[in-house]
């Protein structure tokens, strides 16, 4: 939740569970609709400033085209942000163009099981 402007702190809570604080940060830049760019960082390490990664999303427009950059920086190397992160954009932006193109999101190929993300297998 924020109102998105400069200054304002978001969260990002869980979507079958809302009790479940994700990641929060706080909105960096706007050049709306051009651009966004917010710190990134699990409730757990907000008092740790080294920790804060930044998250920036640039929208370019060629005629009917649209362009999408997600560039997400000031990762430490070998990270549990990193790990995390590097499963779960992938998984994001697939399901944003599928429900771009369809209507539909993805189904998610994880789920959380006593607190922890667990990724189904493909049998």
């Amino acid at each position: 939740m924020s109102d998105w402007e400069v200054g304002s702190t978001w969260e990002h809570r869980d979507a079958t569970d809302p009790s479940i604080l994700d990641c929060v940060g706080t909105i960096l830049e706007k050049d709306y609709p051009r651009k966004l760019v917010f710190s990134f960082i699990s409730p757990r390490e907000v008092g740790q400033p080294d920790k804060h990664t930044r998250v920036s999303y640039d929208i370019a427009q060629a005629g009917a085209l649209v362009k999408l950059t997600v560039k997400h920086d000031q990762l430490e190397a070998d990270s549990g942000m990193l790990k995390g992160i590097s499963a779960g954009w992938p998984e994001i932006l697939a399901s944003l163009k599928t429900m771009l193109e369809t209507g539909e999101p993805l189904p998610s190929f994880r789920k959380r099981e006593n607190g922890k993300w667990v990724v189904e297998q493909f049998q």
